[in-house]
C-alpha cells in the first residue's frame, strides 16, 4: 500500500498492511535534527524548506502530512467590533514559517505535496476556533454561551451552572463558517486529500463549553463542513476525508462527532484519559482515530518507554481504525531525536519498517 491508500483503509476501519503514521507538521529544526544537520542549515522558506521537510518525513516513514491554512477567506471579510479578523493568525500558524501570510504560501505548499504517495491534509480553523482566535477566547465564550461569564467556564463540566440562554452568536459563527469553507474549497483545488477541522473545545479536565451549547450552536456548523466535503472531490477523484481536531477530554463528544459525519477525530490526548488503544476497539468502523502519542512522554521519557507505548498503540491498530501520531499534531521543537525515532520505529510491530538515517548522518544520542 502507498501511504495514501494506507490512511484511507485504516481510518475506514479496515486492516491496513501496517498501522499508518502522520503529523500535521514537522518544524524545520526537528527536520534538521532528524537529518543530522545543524540548525543554521534551515532554509528560509519555499521549495528548499519543503524539500528539507520531505526528506525528514520520508526518514520517519510518515504516511500522512499536513499543511496549515493561512489567510484565505473572501476579501474584506471580518467580524464587526473589537477583535476583528484582519491580520489575525489562524490556528497553528505560529509553528510554521510563513504562517498567516497570503494564501499563496500555504497553497503553494499544498501544491508541492499534492499527488504524491502520501495522504495530504489541510488544517483549517473551524467556526468556534476561528471566532475564538478572532475575538479572543473570553469574548468568544461569552458570545457563544450567553448568560454565564467567560471566566466561569471551568465550572460547566461540574454541572453547577444553569443552561445558557440563547445568545446572538449566529452571525459571527456564520462568518467563521464561510471562512472555513472558503479555505477548504481552495485547499481541495490545490490538491488536499482531506480536511482537519480545528475546534479546540476542551482541555485536559473537560469541556470549555457546555455540551448543550456545543450541540445547539456548533454541531450544525460542523455538519455543514462535512456536507460540503461529501459533495466535493479531490484532484485524485476521491471524496475528501474530514477529521475533527480537539485537544483535551472529549470522549463524551465522540458520538456527536461521529454523528456529524466526520471520518476521524484527532488528538487523543493520553493525559486527558483519551487512550487510543481503548477507544479504537469501541469506535472501529464508526469513527477513525488519529494521534495518541503523548507529547510529554516524547519530551521526557526514555527511548525504551516511548517504544513500548508506541508498540502498544500500534498493536491496537492492526485491525484498522487508527493512525498513530503525536496528540498535538505538530512534533514539538526540543523533543530528543532518539525519542522521536524510537516512537516511529516501534510501528514495525504492525508490519511496517521505518528507515534509519545513514550511520554517518545519524545525530548523537
Amino acid at each position: 500500500m502507498t501511504g495514501y491508500e494506507r490512511v484511507r483503509v485504516a481510518l475506514g476501519g479496515r486492516p491496513p498492511d501496517r498501522v499508518p503514521v502522520g503529523e500535521f507538521a514537522l518544524p524545520p529544526t526537528v527536520a534538521t535534527g532528524l537529518l543530522g544537520r545543524g540548525a543554521d542549515r534551515v532554509p528560509g522558506g519555499g521549495l528548499a524548506l519543503w524539500q528539507l521537510v520531505e526528506e525528514a518525513v520520508r526518514l520517519l516513514g510518515l504516511d500522512a502530512v499536513g499543511v496549515i491554512a493561512g489567510e484565505g477567506g473572501p476579501a474584506g471579510e471580518g467580524f464587526a467590533g473589537e477583535g476583528g479578523l484582519a491580520g489575525r493568525a489562524l490556528w497553528g500558524d505560529e509553528g510554521r514559517p510563513g504562517g498567516g501570510l497570503a494564501g499563496a504560501v500555504w497553497l503553494g505548499e499544498l501544491g508541492y505535496w499534492a499527488g504524491r504517495d502520501l495522504f495530504v491534509w489541510v488544517v483549517v480553523d473551524g467556526p468556534w476556533q476561528g471566532l475564538a482566535r478572532a475575538a479572543g477566547w473570553a469574548q468568544a465564550m461569552t458570545l457563544v454561551s450567553g448568560r454565564y461569564a467567560a471566566e466561569r467556564w471551568q465550572h460547566l463540566h461540574a454541572g453547577d451552572l444553569e443552561e445558557p440562554e440563547v445568545a446572538e452568536v449566529e452571525g459571527p459563527l456564520l462568518i467563521q463558517l464561510d471562512r472555513s469553507l472558503a479555505q477548504v474549497a481552495r485547499a481541495l483545488e490545490a490538491g488536499a486529500d482531506g480536511v482537519v477541522l480545528g475546534e479546540d473545545v476542551a482541555y485536559a479536565g473537560g469541556l470549555f463549553l457546555a455540551p448543550s451549547v456545543i450541540e445547539e450552536r456548533l454541531w450544525p456548523l460542523w455538519r455543514e463542513v462535512v456536507r460540503y466535503c461529501a459533495g466535493a472531490r479531490t484532484a485524485r477523484g476521491d471524496r475528501p476525508l474530514v477529521c475533527f481536531h480537539s485537544d483535551g477530554k472529549i470522549e463524551g463528544l465522540l458520538p456527536l462527532i461521529r454523528d456529524a459525519g466526520f471520518d476521524a477525530v484527532h488528538s487523543l490526548e493520553p493525559e486527558a484519559g483519551m487512550d487510543a488503544a481503548r477507544l479504537v476497539g469501541r469506535y472501529r468502523g464508526q469513527l477513525g482515530l488519529w494521534g495518541g502519542l503523548s507529547v510529554d512522554l516524547l519530551v521526557r521519557g526514555t527511548p525504551d518507554e516511548i517504544a513500548a507505548e508506541a508498540e502498544r498503540l500500534a498493536r491496537a491498530g492492526i485491525p484498522g481504525g487508527l493512525m498513530l501520531g503525536t496528540c498535538s499534531g505538530v512534533v514539538p521543537e526540543g523533543v530528543p531525536i532518539t525519542n522521536l525515532l524510537a516512537a516511529y520505529r516501534a510501528t514495525a510491530v504492525a508490519g511496517g519498517e521505518v528507515r534509519s538515517p545513514p550511520e554517518e548522518d545519524r545525530p548523537p544520542s
